[in-house]
């Protein structure tokens, strides 16, 4: 009998922890069926013997004890696929939500590393293929305790020269697994990897339609779809013929054992060793033992899907998440300072920041400026957090952040990132962000960035869905919400990553003077290719190929510093 790996068994029963219960009265409905399916064949054989003697009070009797027995049967039958079903479907979707919780709380640049396609997957099939195979495994041990031991002792009660022939014949199943176990397998883990291909090409495409059309590629994605499909039918195509073959040899197989069987039980019956009413019962316990067969051959092959599920989700479970537990010590909270000592990161192989030190103790307008690539929007995620330095130091009001909570740092500091996000939700929702704020301070605060006239316009107001992929609010307005956000949750220090870059001219200089009455009590820090929103700025840092080259106001960078002055070339012969 083939055993399903230790390891992967102990792994994949650990998704069951915490539902003994209702597992244990599906067992109990299973046992209770079982039991009662392996009584049906003796009365079922009796009962065509009673019918053959053509004794009715007795073919009455037998009848009416197999006819309770059929219809306890059925009904447990259904009672059990509704269990199971249910049971599955809550731990399923307990782990489904654990995982989700586990992404949202994983260090960024750990879930940076995972292909979107593979999260899906995670999600979705990883999780229903662990949980269904421990189900699954947990039944056939019952299956197997009571539908192999039981029908192979009644055989042999039965007739042991029949018993002989099974005994034998059942060998040629399992050699036939055997020989095709390792290609079920590989077939498997590809059909797997075309689903991550598949969900990661869809989302991604669907994501991008408008993009495609504008470079009138419709025709090319979906020639890169049609091969992906052709891919995935080819290896589809290739399991079901590997699939056909064996299920092939195996009816082969069972049927050159029947008519073994049958010439067998014909020479029997003819000496009077045997009446046709017992050979019933034996045909329905063999047939029941070669089931077992096939249901342990199952098992077996389902646990190569389920130790590819456990590996994958093992990645995401044993990533790191951010620290949300109290701080170590007590901190000072009448100062707001951010330093940067001699800070260093890189991606891979590629180093983006390089040696760099900063100091802001003071209250003020700062901005960021720099080439694309220079480090600027992975500076702001490693001041969130996002992102942990290989070397160097951030420290936050004096305290190094290896002693501070990524709670208490996105506390105290706000960061509206220059794509703004959505969620699935009422506007109001989308800008208060599931805090407890009132309508009315929600819409003073779209006054002020310019959204309340086109909010009221709305037949809905506040009250107006918004999704991911809504035409309702263009990328500019979708900048004013991420402001109003931002207005709403102010903190010490408020970081604004190109957050007017979709913003006209009058917009601009709005969000831009906003920004600057909010730096009179708090440090504001903003990254911007615009001049509108750094001419106003008190202080202004340079960077250039991960690292701080210069620092200044406006009208002395404009005047010392080449790179500065090249940057805003157009605009400041405008402004001049």
């Amino acid at each position: 009998m083939p055993k399903p790996n230790n390891r992967t068994m102990k792994q994949a029963f650990a998704y069951l922890h915490g539902f003994r219960g209702k597992l244990a009265f599906l067992l109990i409905v299973i046992i209770i069926g079982i039991a009662l399916n392996n009584v049906s064949p003796i009365l079922y054989g009796r009962l065509i013997d009673a019918i053959t003697a053509k004794e009715f009070s007795q073919t009455t009797v037998h009848l009416m004890f197999f006819a309770a027995i059929t219809i306890a049967i059925v009904l447990l039958s259904s009672l059990e696929s509704v269990v199971s079903v249910n049971v599955g479907n809550r731990i399923i979707n307990h782990h489904q939500t654990r995982c989700f919780s586990k992404l949202l709380k994983t260090q960024m640049s750990h879930v940076e590393k995972f292909e979107f396609g593979l999260l899906v997957s995670n999600l979705t099939s990883d999780i229903s293929t662990i949980v269904r195979y421990n189900i699954e495994l947990l039944t056939t041990v019952i299956f197997m305790s009571l539908n192999f031991i039981v029908p192979l002792l009644f055989i042999f009660l039965i007739n042991w020269k029949l018993a002989l022939v099974t005994i034998a014949f059942l060998p040629v199943t399992m050699v036939i697994y055997y020989a095709h176990k390792n290609k079920k397998k590989l077939f498997f883990k590809q059909s797997r990897e075309m689903d991550d291909k598949y969900y990661a090409f869809v989302c991604n495409s669907i994501r991008n339609i408008p993009s495609f059309k504008a470079y009138k590629l419709e025709e090319k994605i979906s020639g890169n779809f049609e091969e992906l499909m052709d891919d995935s039918y080819q290896k589809e195509k290739n399991k079901t013929i590997l699939d056909t073959f064996v299920g092939m040899l195996n009816d082969l197989s069972q049927n050159i054992f029947s008519f073994v069987l049958l010439y067998l039980a014909a020479r029997l019956i003819v000496n009077d060793e045997l009446s046709i009413g017992v050979l019933m019962s034996f045909t329905i316990y063999t047939n029941r033992l070669f089931s077992s067969i096939t249901t342990l051959q199952k098992i077996k092959l389902d646990e190569q899907p389920v130790r590819v599920a456990l590996d994958r989700l093992s990645s995401l479970l044993a990533a790191p998440e951010d620290d949300y537990s109290r701080n170590r010590q007590n901190l000072a909270t009448h100062q707001t300072k951010l330093e940067l000592d001699h800070l260093s990161f890189h991606y891979d192989d590629l180093e983006v920041i390089k040696g760099l030190s900063l100091t802001i103790q003071d209250k003020g307008f700062y901005s960021l400026v720099g080439e694309n690539g220079s480090g600027k929007t992975t500076l702001f995620k490693l001041m969130m957090d996002f992102y942990q330095a290989q070397s160097g130091q951030l420290k936050l009001n004096d305290t190094p952040y290896p002693n501070l909570s990524s709670a208490y740092i996105r506390s105290f500091i706000t960061y509206v990132h220059k794509d703004p996000f959505v969620v699935n939700d009422t506007l109001l929702e989308n800008i208060r962000l599931y805090s407890a704020l009132e309508e009315d301070q929600v819409l003073e605060v779209c006054e002020r960035v310019g959204l309340k006239e086109f909010i009221l316009s709305l037949p809905d107001k506040l009250d107006t869905m918004l999704f991911e992929d809504s035409d309702l609010l263009s990328s500019g307005m979708l900048q004013k919400l991420s402001f109003a956000r931002a207005l709403l949750h102010p903190s010490a220090i408020m970081l604004f990553d190109e957050i007017t870059s979709d913003l006209d001219g009058k917009s601009e200089k709005q969000l831009c003077q906003i920004m600057k009455e909010l730096s009179r009590d708090r440090i504001v820090l903003s990254i911007s290719h615009r001049m509108n929103a750094i001419v106003d700025s008190d202080w202004i840092f340079v960077l250039e190929d991960g690292r701080i080259v210069d620092q200044g106001d406006f009208h002395t960078l404009s005047k010392t510093n080449v790179l500065f002055s090249n940057l805003f070339r157009a605009a400041l012969a405008q402004h001049a």
